[in-house]
């Protein structure tokens, strides 16, 4: 933990808060320089307490297409993202966005959201989320949510399913689940290993200094996180 050129770097959580609890016990024993590739909401059960956690410890994130989608839905609920395509509001609620609600107002309801915006915007965690950059960057090592392809832009680092560019610096994301940690050396890691269906929570400890992948955490999905 004495080396602050460590950093860990938590996969995609998605409202899986038990799950998280366990894997965090795991990586703080090596290191308390905790980052993670966004999507912390949608589709598991306590988003809500996700956040509440992530606050507490103060665990910083870049954007996930998660946190982009509750922002969308929250600022432009009504909007049409392309003519005759649904709403953004819709588009939420299509990924799993009800799970979030309910775990602030229990309720899954559409008619409910405005209830759960000024719930959200009243704990302060709609700023919150708002605060997350698309990257963070370490001399040798970005973090994003998707890989990093055809250039830096916002809809890539929501969104890229493809294999990303080489850069001159590991990239290290979520976004697209694996069955395990997929680690590509030199170029990058991918974290993302399906916590929220039923696989496992990961984590990877590095040097933020060299890109060496130093260590690899993974924590079986809690249940009660999504049943």
């Amino acid at each position: 933990m004495g080396d602050d050129n460590l950093i860990e770097i938590i996969g995609d959580v998605h409202g899986c808060v038990n799950t998280l609890e366990k894997l965090y016990e795991a990586v703080i024993k090596d290191c308390n320089n905790i980052y993670s590739v966004g999507d912390l909401v949608d589709r598991g059960n306590f988003s809500k307490e996700v956040i509440e956690f992530f606050i507490e410890k103060n665990i910083k994130a870049v954007r996930g297409n998660h946190e982009d989608m509750l922002l969308k839905a929250i600022e432009l609920p009504d909007t049409e993202i392309f003519r005759g395509s649904g709403s953004f509001l819709d588009l939420y609620f299509d990924n799993g966005g009800a799970f979030t609600q309910k775990s602030y107002i229990d309720s899954t309801g559409k008619k409910d959201f405005y209830n759960f915006i000024e719930d959200i915007k009243k704990r302060n965690h709609y700023e919150y989320l708002n605060s997350f950059p698309f990257t963070i960057e370490f001399r040798k090592v970005i973090i994003s949510h998707a890989g990093i392809k055809r250039g830096r832009n916002a809809l890539n680092y929501l969104w890229n399913r493809e294999i990303p560019d080489e850069l001159d610096m590991i990239q290290i994301f979520g976004h697209t689940p694996q069955s395990r940690i997929k680690f590509k050396p030199g170029h990058y890691i991918n974290g993302d290993t399906g916590c929220v269906y039923g696989d496992s929570l990961s984590a990877v400890l590095v040097n933020s200094i060299t890109g060496e992948l130093i260590k690899t955490y993974s924590v079986h999905t809690d249940n009660k996180d999504i049943y």
